[in-house]
């Protein structure tokens, strides 16, 4: 991919994560505050191409797939995503299940 290509989305999904950050609930806002990262490409071998992570927590991450344009977990591992789950169009519904399913692992 371009650099120019990879601006492109970044600046793409920075408008929309304003417009998702709007709709975060309290509890919701804070996690995403603090394991929020800048936005960067990440691989992801089994689509074979890069999506962009923008929260990270452990070796979970959630990840911004910009050509379906949906949110979606996955497992980071040698800074790769892995055993990817995908979510809702919604990055607090994305966070909520991260959520549970960190609870699940007992975190």
């Amino acid at each position: 991919m371009y650099k120019s290509e990879v601006n492109d989305v970044k600046d793409y999904l920075i408008g929309l994560l304003k417009e998702e950050e709007k709709l975060l609930s309290k509890e919701i806002n804070k996690f995403y505050n603090k394991y929020s990262i800048p936005i960067v490409p990440i691989n992801f071998p089994t689509y074979k191409e890069d999506f962009y992570i923008l929260l990270q927590y452990l070796d979970y991450g959630i990840y911004f797939n910009d050509i379906e344009e949906f949110f979606g977990i996955c497992i980071i591992k040698n800074n790769q995503c892995s055993k990817s789950a995908e979510y809702y169009d919604s990055l607090n519904a994305t966070i909520i299940k991260l959520m549970e399913i960190l609870d699940e692992k007992q975190y």
